[in-house]
């Protein structure tokens, strides 16, 4: 889904891919969506450098905690909060990293896994 910035009403994705499609200008484009609903359109994920919603840091507390899995995936484990999530989780509970790159052995994913050496970390298929 998508959302207005300025004044937080829905926008259809339809209408945002038309005009990702359409470009600045020209109907459906950007332009005319900015006008239509009172400002900048964007969808609803967190962009890098953006503030996470406090639902975000909720979740964690009570979640993590009774956590019988957990999948990390597509990250160094060096920004935060991402980093300490792992750490989160109960002792017994099975983690996973996926990453293309491999993470730095001062890692906290790579004592929480007993790893000594990250080329043990599953890798994507172009690693080789």
């Amino acid at each position: 889904s998508c959302t207005c910035i300025e004044t937080g009403q829905r926008v259809p994705v339809d209408e945002v891919k038309r005009a990702v499609v359409v470009g600045k200008e020209g109907p459906g484009g950007w332009l005319e969506l900015r006008e239509k609903y009172g400002g900048l359109v964007k969808p609803n994920i967190v962009f890098f450098g953006e503030q996470l919603p406090a639902r975000f840091f909720e979740a964690a507390e009570d979640d993590l905690p009774e956590a019988e899995a957990m999948i990390v995936m597509g990250t160094s484990l060096k920004v935060e909060p991402f980093a300490s999530l792992v750490g989160r989780v109960s002792r017994q509970c099975p983690r996973l990293l996926v990453n293309r790159e491999l993470v730095g052995e001062g890692d906290p994913m790579l004592k929480t896994l007993g790893l000594l050496d990250p080329r043990y970390i599953l890798h994507g298929d172009d690693a080789n």
